[in-house]
């Protein structure tokens, strides 16, 4: 079942674009903040 660990790996990825997505977010409200 190789087709299943390219899915892990894309649903992997997508959660770290999000996260990278609120860490940025996140940063911008500080900077708006200040």
């Amino acid at each position: 079942m190789p087709d299943n660990r390219s899915t892990q790996r894309e649903k992997h990825h997508q959660f770290t674009q999000i996260l990278e997505m609120m860490n940025t977010g996140r940063r911008e409200i500080e900077i708006t903040r200040l």
